[in-house]
């Protein structure tokens, strides 16, 4: 059963962290990953985001199930990667889109839906057409 976008219920400090902080972490790591530009930059973010998961008390199995989807979009990227922008480029762009897709599925495995939908209500009040 793979736990993509799954509440797994815990009290760990990542747990208890509130939705809108999660959330704005999240856009936060988004927005500064085009600061990221060398291989040791990816393994330095790749182990803060494993850090992490060990905070919120999740096992690299889970870890590891919200990876296992994307390994035919990592080996088509890696190759097209490989032989336009060379090996360093590459590591930069699989470690970047794992290590978001790491974060959001972090959020998504210890925040309820309910809470995620409240803040993302509640931040875009200002669009709405009167």
């Amino acid at each position: 059963m793979v736990t993509l976008g799954l509440y797994l219920p815990g009290d760990s400090l990542v747990h208890r962290l509130p939705a809108g902080v999660k959330l704005l972490f999240l856009v936060l790591a988004g927005a500064g990953s085009i600061f990221v530009r060398d291989p040791w930059q990816v393994a330095a973010a790749l182990t803060a985001v494993g850090c992490l998961y060990l905070v919120a008390e999740l096992s690299t199995r889970v870890l590891w199930a919200q990876v296992r989807p994307l390994w035919w979009l990592v080996l088509l990227l890696g190759v097209f990667h490989v032989l336009v922008n060379g090996w360093a480029r590459t590591v930069v762009v699989l470690g970047v889109l794992v290590g978001l897709v790491l974060l959001a599925a972090l959020v998504t495995l210890t925040t309820r839906t309910t809470d995620l939908i409240e803040v993302v209500v509640r931040v875009s009040g200002p669009l709405r057409v009167a």
